[in-house]
């Protein structure tokens, strides 16, 4: 009992990790294979955030079945209150969950995974920096023409509840394609076929064609209960 109790969280811990790995080896992929494209996006959906002077604007989003990529707009309306700007870039870069941001700069965030997002990373373009990268690797740009080429990269911020539902698919499906073999076992047995070769066998064991034998398990012996005899006690002999 404890050995097969033993076998089955083993075996429900190697499908949660393979769930875990196939999760970020499809986020890795997606955003290797991905190269963002104007037929891919669309116009942003306008102020997204304000605090104070400070707004972030959505400029465009691109979506695919792998990767979501966004990018903002980090807008500032008056320059007359330094510690107004500060507290609304602040504010600003809390809510796009970066270090921080600078007034009229661009923000690129990409999103990797399947079903859900798994991954997140972030592109800072700065004019006198250059591009910074937060949460991310930084990727060769691609060879085809598009507007944020540049900003390909590989996220490595996890999103916990995308990573989680993720993982969970991946592990139920990892589970039913194991399982397959067992079921398929199960279903010659109930038809009278041998479960190696599928031939026909009915209740004889071995297998006549491949020689499978079923498995049975050793009976326990009968025990024949002895009962002791009272000295004490007269026979009709005596």
């Amino acid at each position: 009992m404890l050995g097969t109790l033993r076998r089955r969280i083993a075996r429900l811990a190697f499908a949660v990790g393979a769930g875990a790995m196939m999760s970020c080896l499809v986020a890795v992929l997606a955003a290797m294979c991905w190269v963002p494209t104007a037929a891919t996006g669309s116009r942003g959906s306008g102020r997204v955030h304000r605090s104070g002077d400070v707004e972030v604007i959505s400029l465009s989003t691109e979506r695919t079945l792998w990767v979501r990529y966004d990018t903002y707009l980090v807008f500032c309306a008056r320059f007359d209150d330094p510690a107004a700007i500060d507290r609304g870039l602040d504010a600003a870069a809390q809510w796009l969950d970066v270090s921080e941001v600078d007034c009229t700069e661009e923000v690129a965030v990409i999103q990797c995974g399947w079903p859900l997002p798994a991954f997140r990373g972030v592109a800072l373009p700065s004019r006198m920096l250059g591009t910074e990268y937060e949460h991310a690797v930084r990727l060769r740009p691609a060879p085809a023409s598009g507007r944020h080429t540049q900003f390909r990269m590989i996220p490595l911020q996890p999103l916990w509840l995308g990573l989680l539902v993720d993982s969970s698919f991946f592990a139920a499906l990892a589970v039913g394609i194991s399982a397959i073999p067992w079921c398929r076992r199960r279903a010659r047995i109930r038809r009278g076929l041998c479960p190696s070769c599928a031939y026909p066998v009915g209740d004889s064991s071995p297998c006549t064609e491949c020689g499978w034998t079923m498995a049975t398990a050793p009976q326990r012996p009968t025990s024949t209960a002895i009962t002791p005899q009272n000295p004490h006690r007269r026979t009709a002999n005596e």
